[in-house]
């Protein structure tokens, strides 16, 4: 994550406010972390694995769903259709249904993250 953040920061950062510099300089590593622990643990037996299997995949769904809402574009769709193969690859065994029911809630947590961000003035 902060390998995408750095060269994000180079071309935007002149028309980037400082707070939002801040914010992104800490959700990036923090997005990191949890999507290095939930791969980590996907790739366990069990409940847990399958659970951890749909986290970064809805991520992913969550923002595309936001830009495919109001952005549109698209990037979006990509990034939409990048969602479903990372669910299709994650969930490849184990409970597949415990996988897409929790990208589904990673999905609309993440798309509703994403909504209140846009809303604070």
């Amino acid at each position: 994550m902060v390998g995408v953040l750095i060269p994000w920061l180079a071309v935007h950062a002149a028309s980037t406010s400082p707070s939002e510099l801040a914010l992104w300089m800490t959700v990036g590593p923090a997005a990191g972390v949890i999507c290095g622990a939930t791969g980590a643990i996907s790739m366990t037996a069990g409940r847990k694995g399958a659970l951890a299997a749909g986290v970064v995949p809805g991520i992913v769904g969550g923002e595309a769903t936001y830009g495919l809402l109001l952005i549109g574009g698209p990037a979006w769709r990509v990034e939409a259709l990048l969602a479903v193969v990372l669910l299709a690859v994650a969930s490849r065994r184990g409970d597949r249904l415990i996988s897409v029911g929790s990208a589904a809630v990673v999905v609309a947590l993440a798309a509703t993250a994403c909504v209140v961000y846009d809303s604070i003035p």
